[in-house]
């Protein structure tokens, strides 16, 4: 039985790129271990259950493309407006500026449109459609 790679300190206990672990010297084994989970491709996260929109977002933020953002229901719950309870989402929204494609995977719904720089702003560290945009 061989011992387990221990992760960076910076990587441990926060979700995190694959690529970011692999430029880091990990290997691939070591980042299928048991108390890592995979919320989206290409990230790896604490196995600890990731229940709210936000945490889902710090994830999926991890290896998000620089010109997208958190947009339509997942920027309103961002933003914390209020919702019917029971609302349905199904994933998380992304929005990509023009002319980028609309993010793809399974738990994202990717959108895209012509966004300006003010349309876009960091809540809480996040790439998020401002309030007025959502």
């Amino acid at each position: 039985m061989s011992r387990r790679e221990p992760l960076p300190p910076h990587l441990s206990g926060v979700p995190f790129a694959v690529s970011t672990a692999i430029e880091l010297g990990l290997s691939r084994d070591s980042l299928r271990r048991s108390d890592l989970v995979s919320p989206f491709h290409g990230v790896r996260a604490p196995l600890e259950p990731m229940s709210t929109s936000e945490q889902l977002c710090r994830a999926y933020a991890s290896r998000m493309h620089p010109n997208n953002a958190f947009s339509h229901w997942t920027a309103g719950e961002l933003w914390g407006a209020p919702f019917p309870v029971g609302a349905v989402r199904g994933g998380i929204h992304v929005i990509a500026r023009k002319p980028r494609r609309a993010p793809e995977g399974v738990g994202v719904i990717g959108h895209r449109a012509d966004l300006a720089d003010d349309d876009v702003v960091l809540l809480r560290g996040l790439p998020v459609c401002s309030a007025a945009v959502t």
